[in-house]
């Protein structure tokens, strides 16, 4: 009987070290599957062949769907620190990461998830090999949205690019007003909308970078690509305006309910979703300029030089505030105002 179980005990060890020290391999028509790492300063790769011989780890992880619904799935897989430690570097040390898939779907992992949540690179759910759509490898992030959750993995970009310090902002509200509209089709219904393309060359044109930041008002924050953003719409009327879509996206890659967008040093900020976000802000219904740069999260500027549809120029002290008049904004700072705004620069003295 003790011969027995010193037998079936080293079994269980050998099980549990063969584990820890990689699997067997992909199946036969992954063998030269290979995952490309971009932003090193050179080419690189790894091999599924190579992933599956690293040491690999057994998660519970969740994620959360775009209608908000949480899903729990046990993955096996490597941390992708794992991977990158070969080349001198982890995932901390970028401004985002952009996965992409075989089927072209892509998106940028900001810096705020980068430093908080390690990335598993997995290949198996559930004990078995992944749904055919996702094979040979995906991407996961413990209690992130699923849109990170990147599967037919084909490659990441590791993004190095500075993110400028935002020194202009225009309000979305008008800017869309100065635009031309059409109307386009959302789940079967009608809505006024405005081309990305137009609005960023009206009231962001410039050197820029590669990447635009989009933050919604539940917390969503996404780097998407410019040479997507560009070909896409805004809908700007409807509970759930305004709102991102293109046809180069999927239905659930689209953003909603859009607090601002930030283009190099550029915020295009939407005041009727801020006075939604922070209604204890709002006061005799007025917002003030610091209430917008507290959710830009840039720090308030010794003054700011506001500028109307007319293209009149007006210099206000902080604790000035922009109030709701008519069909535009006012700006009030102390005596001074200022009808029809569109936008105001920091930096002034």
């Amino acid at each position: 009987m003790k011969k027995t179980a010193s037998i079936i005990l080293c079994l269980a060890l050998l099980f549990m070290l063969s584990g820890c020290a990689g699997d067997s391999g992909p199946d036969s028509e992954y063998k030269d599957y290979i995952v490309e790492i971009r932003g090193l300063g050179a080419e690189a790769s790894i091999s599924l062949v190579d992933i599956y011989k690293m040491d690999s780890t057994e998660e519970k992880l969740s994620n959360i769907s775009s209608s908000g619904e949480i899903a729990h799935l046990n993955v096996k897989g490597v941390w992708l620190d794992d991977i990158l430690a070969s080349h001198g570097v982890k995932q901390a040390d970028f401004n985002g990461i952009r996965f992409y898939a075989g089927d072209g779907y892509s998106i940028i992992v900001p810096k705020e998830i980068l430093v908080k949540k390690k990335i598993i690179l997995f290949y198996e759910a559930e004990g078995e090999p992944m749904k055919e759509k996702h094979r040979p490898l995906r991407a996961g992030i413990d209690g992130e949205r699923s849109m990170y959750w990147v599967g037919n993995l084909q490659g990441l970009e590791l993004i190095s690019e500075e993110i400028a310090a935002i020194r202009e902002i225009v309000l979305l509200d008008v800017a869309v007003k100065q635009l031309e509209q059409e109307k386009i089709t959302y789940y079967d219904e009608e809505y006024k909308a405005v081309r990305t393309e137009d609005l960023i060359a009206e009231f962001a044109a410039g050197p820029g970078g590669e990447h635009i930041l989009l933050k919604s008002a539940d917390g969503l924050e996404k780097r998407e690509l410019m040479s997507i953003f560009l070909t896409g719409n805004l809908i700007i009327e409807g509970e759930q305006q305004p709102l991102f879509l293109s046809e180069d996206l999927p239905k659930g890659m689209y953003v909603k309910e859009l607090l601002y967008m930030a283009y190099d040093e550029t915020a295009i900020v939407s005041l009727e979703r801020l006075a939604r976000k922070y209604p204890a802000e709002i006061t005799a219904g007025e917002i003030s300029v610091k209430t917008i740069m507290d959710a830009l999260g840039q720090a308030e500027s010794p003054s700011y030089i506001f500028t109307n549809i007319a293209g009149e120029k007006l210099q206000a002290p902080q604790g000035a505030a922009i109030r709701p008049d008519g069909d535009g904004f006012t700006l009030i700072a102390g005596d001074l105002k200022l009808p029809n705004i569109i936008s105001f620069e920091t930096g002034g003295q």
